[in-house]
């Protein structure tokens, strides 16, 4: 696979102290990690490839914080990513491939962790809908339309941070409560934003019975007997 080379390590003076044989195994390790910067040692196979025997422990001593060995044996190049792909992005389509590779060999430190499949962005972007058709369904329940982008706002506030409560049942109670109310009540009818925004729903519903039709002809009825 084609990768990017590191010119400047010739000017390294830590590269450039190494003896030929350590200077070729460091080599033979750009070109032979996978591109999450992982190698499985195989030694023999390394040397045949070489030319010449290189002594690994050494080499792995040379690099310090350069090589992480991982506790599947492993060897991690820590600073491979960076240099070939820089940042890495769940949203970019070849850094995700290296991302799963991360996964795979239990790499998380410093990379983002794990990433979303299309399958799993599918799921999400379907829950989304169902939460905005919800939205939608319990604003048209309001007893009081207005400002519909503010009230579906305030709708889906309550709903992610609320999951457990049982909106739509809530309005509905609410909207048949109000349906008793006399005209000149209704008109005191809050906002839908506003009655969301603050908590309204988890009022006793007793509270909503107040002014209500029935309760006018009452009073009515008692003014006329006296």
């Amino acid at each position: 696979m084609k990768r990017f080379t590191e010119s400047e390590k010739w000017r390294d003076p830590w590269f450039r102290r190494l003896p030929y044989t350590l200077k070729l195994g460091y080599l033979y390790l750009l070109d032979s990690v996978d591109n999450a910067g992982v190698w499985d040692p195989d030694f023999e196979a390394a040397d045949f490839a070489i030319g010449v025997p290189v002594p690994w422990p050494q080499l792995m001593a040379e690099m310090g914080d350069r090589l992480l060995v991982l506790p599947s044996g492993k060897w991690h190049l820590t600073r491979f990513i960076s240099f070939q792909f820089g940042t890495l992005s769940k949203e970019s389509k070849p850094h995700q491939q290296v991302l799963r590779l991360l996964e795979k060999h239990g790499v998380s430190k410093g990379y983002p962790k794990g990433i979303h499949t299309l399958k799993d962005k599918d799921k999400d972007k379907d829950k989304d809908s169902d939460t905005a058709e919800k939205a939608a369904e319990i604003y048209e329940f309001y007893p009081r339309k207005v400002a519909r982008d503010d009230a579906i706002k305030a709708i889906l506030k309550v709903l992610k941070a609320e999951p457990e409560t049982d909106l739509l049942a809530k309005v509905k109670a609410y909207a048949a409560a109000t349906a008793r109310w006399s005209d000149d009540d209704r008109k005191f009818i809050p906002h839908p934003a506003t009655w969301f925004n603050r908590g309204s729903y988890h009022d006793d519903p007793a509270t909503w019975t107040r002014g209500t039709s029935a309760q006018t002809e009452i009073r009515t009825r008692v003014l006329d007997l006296s």
